[in-house]
């Protein structure tokens, strides 16, 4: 798969110094670190990006973009870095491209097609020419964006909270002793997985909860 929104088309690519990280690492980039004053520009771009953000520099100069912003991440990254709309449903990281694990890849992500693992809008970045080999603090430094401090919307949660509560009570099966035999078993398949584990039937409220999420498919994710 390549670099993308799940069912969505991918967002238009910001102008160099729009971005967040951008107008940080120009407006830092010559600050030496006070302990490293030899410090090399790759791990100068390492370190900028979890540091407070500054205020907005100049627009970029052509040997800025060149220099520090181009060499920092791979291009085809940056629609990615402003897209906001995916912050509820997710995103999917693949780490681990080794050849004879590629049927697990394909059955973990046909479970994700079952269970919305990553929604709708969420972003898909599966590219072995970029994260191939990299571990999950690499893969963070490419893409420090998803490290997010959003607020939350509590009435929401509250709101989700009430309904789930409802659900629960009203699902007692009583009025379905009527319903076809077919009927019956698709409704006992749905309830299986609750009646194995009590706390799917919080499923809804944690996931109102979470802020924002990164799935990540690694070496560990596809020995399961």
């Amino acid at each position: 798969m390549p670099l993308q929104i799940l069912d969505g088309e991918t967002p238009a690519t910001p102008p160099w110094g729009s971005i967040l990280l951008d107008l940080y690492l120009l407006a830092e980039w010559d600050t030496p670190h006070p302990s490293h004053l030899t410090e090399s520009p790759s791990d100068r771009r390492r370190r900028l990006p979890y540091c407070a953000l500054a205020d907005s520099p100049p627009t970029p100069t052509e040997a800025q973009i060149a220099e520090i912003l181009l060499p920092f991440r791979p291009e085809a990254l940056r629609p990615y870095a402003e897209y906001t709309g995916s912050l509820g449903e997710g995103l999917w990281l693949r780490l681990c491209y080794d050849e004879d694990k590629e049927e697990a890849h394909e059955s973990l992500w046909s479970t994700n097609e079952d269970y919305d693992f990553v929604g709708p809008d969420g972003v898909i970045l599966d590219d072995k020419t970029i994260f191939g080999g990299l571990d999950l603090a690499a893969a963070v430094e490419l893409f420090p964006e998803r490290i997010t401090n959003n607020g939350v919307n509590v009435q929401l949660r509250e709101k989700i909270l009430r309904e789930m509560l409802s659900d629960i009570e009203e699902d007692t099966g009583s009025g379905e002793e009527d319903y076809s035999d077919e009927v019956k078993e698709m409704l006992a398949r749905l309830r299986a997985p609750v009646i194995a584990n009590p706390l799917l039937k919080y499923s809804r409220y944690h996931a109102a909860c979470v802020v924002t999420h990164v799935f990540v498919e690694d070496e560990e994710a596809l020995d399961v």
